[in-house]
């Protein structure tokens, strides 16, 4: 009896017993996405035959051709053999779940294996906000001198248009860069957190948030009940019932949310301006979170005075009007990237498409 095919879609961490045990039980076989229509082609022809899909990270995604959503237009295209697309991660917001359920297609998700790796780099950009450290580290590499990069970021005019200090004919001898174009570098000790979506990562965060000494507020459909707040282990977790109310007490705001109707835009022009003058805004959910158009404005404006961002509205592109600004702390989508993870997310896609073909189960982390 012939072996269940596996199609791994690109690159799968393969460095394990756990692997080779995998490998014994299926016929795998790889594909390296790159054009849609390639893959289409291939997808029925040499793969027409195959009963599942372990997606690696970034596996439907080209720099060529964009990304692969599986919806109506492209679900017709593969095969009725096929039983499980198993996802390494946990956003599914691009892909149409009512569809695969149509065609008996099990599509499964890495859920909060990765919250602790995520929770860190929103700690980077909460850190950025308060110290500036990326503008610091910016204006080193162009000065090339500790003393001259402070002393240029001392300006006490700061650009809105750019997000840039504006340099000025002045000599002084020392400045120890407390204050860079006219805003307080302050310590995040004391101030107040709000995180938006206390899930795996939220949660994460209100811990690595707790021990630098930050009050942490939260905002979520349902409080956590008593066993979820002791297993945090945080001293003050303060609920709010709605966003709005979160909104004015916050001294930085935190998008740990996936995308969904009541999460998109949840930032524009209008809750912006709910927030205290100068809020400090860090996004490691979903970059359709916050209309990054209104958030560029209130930048200008000064009534958001940093923004830390992994995510983005247009992904894979990023505005220049982002990169361009020193009140701005950027990363490209990394708050998962590490080999940690990708063993993680390995083992679980691999369970599922085990659970599925030899079990007989509906998945371990099905989505639909």
């Amino acid at each position: 009896m012939s072996k269940p095919k596996v199609l791994i879609i690109g690159k799968v961490f393969s460095e394990s017993d756990n692997f080779k045990e995998f490998c014994e039980k299926f016929e795998v076989v790889t594909y390296l996405y790159l054009k849609k229509e390639s893959f289409i082609d291939a997808l029925q022809k040499e793969f027409h035959d195959i009963s599942a899909i372990w997606v690696g990270h970034g596996g439907l995604m080209s720099r060529y051709d964009g990304s692969f959503p599986l919806n109506s237009d492209t679900l017709d295209y593969f095969p009725k053999s096929l039983k499980i697309i198993a996802l390494p991660s946990i956003g599914v917001d691009r892909h149409d779940l009512s569809e695969l359920k149509k065609r008996s297609i099990i599509l499964t998700n890495t859920p909060a294996l990765a919250s602790g790796q995520v929770a860190d780099t929103a700690l980077y950009h909460v850190l950025n906000a308060f110290r500036f450290y990326s503008a610091l580290d910016s204006s080193l590499r162009k000065f090339k001198n500790t003393l001259e990069t402070k002393i240029n970021l001392t300006s006490e005019i700061f650009d809105p248009e750019t997000g840039c200090p504006i340099e000025q004919d002045f000599n002084i001898p020392f400045s120890l860069g407390s204050r860079i174009g006219g805003r307080d570098v302050r310590s995040p000790k004391g101030r107040i957190a709000g995180i938006v979506g206390l899930g795996g990562i939220g949660q994460e965060l209100a811990k690595r948030l707790n021990v630098i000494g930050m009050q942490v507020h939260y905002c979520k459909r349902n409080k956590l009940t008593d066993e979820e707040f002791n297993s945090i282990g945080v001293t003050s977790l303060v609920y709010h019932a709605t966003f709005e109310e979160l909104l004015p007490i916050v001294d930085i705001l935190i998008f740990c949310v996936p995308l969904a109707p009541d999460t998109h835009y949840l930032l524009n022009k209008e809750t912006i301006y709910k927030c205290k003058k100068g809020i400090k805004i860090v996004n490691v959910g979903r970059g359709k979170c916050i209309n990054e158009n209104d958030l560029i404005e209130a930048l200008k404006s000064g009534q958001v005075s940093f923004a830390g961002l992994d995510v983005f509205e247009d992904e894979p592109r990023v505005s220049e009007n982002l990169l361009k600004r020193l009140d701005v702390s950027v990363t490209p989508h990394s708050g998962s990237s590490t080999i940690d993870n990708e063993m993680l997310s390995a083992k679980n896609c691999q369970d599922n498409i085990i659970n599925v073909l030899l079990e007989g189960g509906n998945g371990l982390t099905a989505v639909n």
